[in-house]
């Protein structure tokens, strides 16, 4: 472990365009290497939790003073460092103590939306021209991309950069403020510029699952806190999903997002007779869009507030939910009240909701993909913080190391004391940007 640390922070640190996509290579095969066991996947938090805590923070606050201080510059080198940096940095805040750490101060979290934000409108402005097979990247900066890929270099950026507003938002009450109060009218309207089928129409079927899967996550974050839950509901959230239903109905994309038990609920359904199951899917896709899009114009106009109000409860109950990846796309089938949703399709959905809800995939479990761990390697004893269902105590010093005992403390010091120390060569984000604008309480 201590070697992958050391490689991946040197990479980081060196900064260079090319430097940051083989860090982020190496994180992604790290990544790739724990999806066995659950001692695996434990050892790759702690791998990301040691990254943290290299030199006091050092290689995050680096990719912060990155990512801001290439905010403004249009050359291609330091456009693509800003963005290999802010992929580099999602990858890191696949960790929740990451994630916290970037995000949890109110300057840090009103300079990552910014930046962030700045770097999606960047995206979808070159898109076009490279998805019309322009070379807007330097062979030397594409990485690992195959050559049918490279076309498609910008759009899984930014879908990255949604999976970052994802990790922040989940991990960041301060985050989702700064996000909430930027000011930044087109949020909704890119996420679903970025869904549109001129972009996705020569897509892999993996960027359409990795968009699918970040979006869905995207919209749980924001379900799942009041404050959050309102902003999204009434600036375009519903618009966003009937976006991701549409993308989900393209050709060979619904094959492959129909999983078993989706499948298992379909049959039997009455008015699915004699169709196959391909085209009945992509008949509740185009319900669920009809009903999102009605229910979205409704909120607009305030007609039948009560009604909406009963639906949109029902669209938060469903948003807070770890259900399936089919389902997501699905939800405005409980729009039955308000749009034209086929009784057949509104009896699928509830059939297939009832055995989503049976598989333990709902919320109670973990939090994020890499959980906060006992930072000593030996540990096998507690799991994750959401394993042991409590909080972990942390390193006094830096507090960016975490243990689930006092002993395990002890243990780690030998490793830990050599990163545990003087905070006084980090980057200093304070002098970069000045922000003015002060973030209230959330109440939740």
């Amino acid at each position: 472990m201590e070697e992958i640390v050391e490689k991946c922070a040197s990479l980081i640190l060196a900064g260079s365009p090319g430097a940051l996509l083989s860090a982020a290579e190496l994180l992604e095969d790290t990544r790739n290497d724990s999806c066995g066991s659950e001692s695996a996947k434990l050892g790759f938090s702690r791998v990301l939790q040691e990254i943290l805590a290299y030199k006091r923070g050092a290689v995050s606050d680096h990719l912060l003073q990155q990512i801001v201080k290439f905010s403004a510059d249009s050359n291609i080198d330091s456009e693509l460092q800003r963005l290999y940096a802010c992929k580099v940095l999602v990858a890191l805040t696949e960790s929740e103590a990451v994630a916290k750490y970037c995000a949890g101060e109110k300057q840090k979290a009103r300079l990552l939306v910014k930046a962030f934000m700045e770097a999606q409108a960047y995206l979808l402005e070159r898109m076009p021209d490279q998805l019309r097979g322009k070379k807007c990247i330097p062979e030397k900066y594409l990485g690992r991309q195959k050559d049918g890929d490279q076309k498609h270099v910008f759009l899984n950026l930014a879908l990255e950069n949604v999976k970052g507003f994802a990790s922040f938002s989940f991990a960041s009450k301060t985050f989702r403020l700064a996000l909430q109060k930027a000011g930044f009218k087109g949020f909704f309207p890119s996420l679903e510029s970025l869904l549109s089928r001129e972009i996705f129409k020569q897509a892999s079927l993996q960027l359409v699952e990795k968009a699918l899967k970040h979006y869905s996550g995207l919209m749980r974050s924001f379900c799942l806190f009041e404050k959050s839950q309102n902003w999204a509901f009434n600036h375009g959230m519903i618009r966003v999903q009937a976006s991701l239903a549409r993308l989900v109905s393209l050709d060979g994309a619904t094959e492959r997002l129909i999983d078993p038990w989706m499948l298992e609920a379909i049959e039997g359904i009455p008015g699915g007779a004699g169709v196959s199951r391909t085209v009945l899917f992509r008949m509740l896709l185009a319900a669920s869009e009809q009903g999102l899009l009605d229910l979205d114009r409704r909120i607009r106009d305030k007609r039948n507030v009560r009604a909406t109000k009963t639906v949109r409860e029902q669209w938060l109950e469903l948003g807070k939910m770890r259900v399936p990846r089919g389902t997501m796309p699905l939800i405005g089938l409980v729009l039955g009240e308000l749009a034209s949703v086929p009784p057949f399709a509104q009896a699928l959905f509830k059939s297939a909701l009832g055995i989503a809800k049976n598989r333990a995939d709902l919320e109670g479990g973990r939090t994020s993909e890499a959980p906060i761990v006992c930072s000593w390697e030996r540990c096998d004893e507690a799991g994750s913080e959401d394993d042991a269902g409590r909080k972990f105590s942390k390193c006094a010093k830096c507090s960016l190391a975490f243990y689930c005992s006092k002993e395990h403390q002890r243990l780690h010091w030998a490793s830990h004391k050599r990163q545990c120390g003087d905070k006084s060569q980090q980057a200093d984000l304070h002098h970069i940007t000045k922000v003015d604008e002060e973030i209230g309480n959330e109440p939740e």
